[in-house]
């Protein structure tokens, strides 16, 4: 299987992870075993992370209400240890990262000053975000103006349920973990899968 991905031919739009994520998934839906979407954001919609392009220094943070990212499973050889790879389009790190680096560079763990900016993760299964999510785009309006310029595809699905996505309190859709939780959990799955 050809597995080689030419990001220039990827859906994307700044500002709009989210929808970006969930055109990625569809790309890629035959192309891996396992993948999934992860949402991170917490209790105050102000998480901290590191290597984004949109950081104000290289060395510092940008604090997102919410940022979305896409985690794949490589299962192509059974004989070697299999990758997982983290996807984001708007990070510095390579595209795509190998989760552990991804993790290490871009949430690293917090001092209890900053504890209110430390992230938490919701894990869903791609196809569940690819039939779950759907978006109008209305949380990028303000005053009737865009706050940044709009995919030119069309919206996602019928109404807006982003928030139920970012709401970390809310356990509809997959399940909410810390980051000591959610290597726990990819570790698990690298156990399953070898």
């Amino acid at each position: 299987m050809n597995r080689v991905i030419d990001r220039d031919k990827l859906a994307y739009c700044p500002s709009y992870c989210e929808e970006n994520i969930w055109h990625l998934c569809g790309a890629l839906k035959d192309l891996f075993e396992v993948s999934y979407v992860i949402l991170i954001s917490n209790q105050q919609q102000q998480v901290a992370l590191w290597q984004q392009k949109k950081s104000p220094a290289e060395d510092l943070p940008i604090v997102w209400d919410y940022h979305v990212i896409l985690a794949t499973i490589d299962s192509e050889n059974e004989n070697e240890k299999r990758a997982q790879l983290i996807w984001d389009f708007d990070s510095r790190c390579p595209f795509p990262c190998e989760l552990s680096n991804y993790l290490s560079m871009t949430a690293p763990l917090l001092p209890a000053h900053l504890k209110n900016f430390s992230p938490l993760f919701r894990v869903i299964e791609s196809s569940d975000y690819l039939q779950f999510f759907s978006s109008n785009r209305s949380h990028m309006q303000k005053d009737g103006k865009w706050m940044s310029p709009p995919p030119t595809w069309p919206c996602i699905g019928d109404g807006h349920n982003l928030g139920q996505f970012i709401d970390m309190n809310n356990q509809q859709h997959g399940k909410v973990f810390s980051l000591a939780q959610l290597k726990n959990f990819f570790q698990t799955e690298k156990e399953k899968s070898q």
